[in-house]
């Protein structure tokens, strides 16, 4: 059984990989990108299991997808591809190998000019307009930091998490976030991980995420992840989440 798996920031819940595997992939830590293995040493991180399927293809095709909708909400940050590529022997065949082989985008007299001229180590402008990115002081709270390696350094963040904050105009703890003499974004959506939240049916109200019905009961969020489990409260009320048709 093939299946699409992902890793996520325990105390957030937010996805920073996705990918597909079989067997006990989905708990395997070393050999990963370099991205992927800064973030694992950095934040206290688990993976689970998002879908089984009976063939590579299809897992290969929801890994795809699944990847590519997670971006779009800005999670999987440690994606450097979109999925859908590489695999065992079951599902690239010969010919296969061969088709990707002589289609290879990056083998192409264009990629590897526009690579050239995207490269900072052998285009200055481009090298110069690399360093002032990262030396763009930015704004996180009510605290301003010279760069976006100082704020890093400082927060024990990686680089693209800064970036996403200011994409975004919040960080997971609230705090508004953006470069320095760029406008504020508003952020609209209630909490900063909606993509990663689902909503539930408990005493027949909603509640977008289980976390908002642990506040509201003052109590521990595991406690409402243990009835949501068992599908009800221990005093049987109904407590269940609303699955998407």
């Amino acid at each position: 059984m093939y299946y699409v798996y992902e890793f996520y920031i325990i105390e957030t819940n937010e996805i920073i990989y996705a990918g597909k595997g079989k067997g006990n992939r989905y708990k395997v830590r070393t050999g990963r990108n370099k991205l992927l293995t800064e973030m694992l040493k950095r934040f206290k991180c688990n993976s689970r299991i998002v879908k089984m399927f009976g063939s590579e293809k299809e897992a290969f095709e929801y890994e795809y997808d699944y990847i590519k909708t997670q971006k779009a909400k800005g999670q999987c940050v440690c994606n450097v591809h979109n999925g859908g590529a590489g695999g065992s022997g079951e599902y690239w065949t010969d010919e296969l190998r061969k088709e990707y082989s002589e289609n290879n985008v990056m083998k192409s007299a264009k990629q590897r000019k526009r690579m050239r001229e995207h490269n900072p180590m052998s285009n200055p402008d481009v090298a110069e307009k690399t360093n002032s990115q990262k030396r763009k002081p930015v704004i996180i709270g009510d605290k301003e930091y010279i760069s976006i390696k100082e704020a890093k350094e400082k927060l024990n963040v990686t680089y693209e998490s800064i970036i996403l904050w200011c994409k975004k105009g919040i960080n997971a703890k609230g705090e508004k976030c953006h470069f320095k003499g760029q406008e504020q974004v508003i952020f609209k959506d209630k909490r900063y991980n909606k993509g990663s939240c689902k909503p539930l049916i408990y005493k027949n109200k909603y509640y977008e995420c289980a976390i908002d019905l642990a506040e509201e009961l003052k109590c521990s969020k595991y406690k409402i992840y243990h009835w949501l489990q068992k599908g009800q409260s221990p005093d049987g009320t109904p407590c269940k989440y609303i699955m998407n048709k």
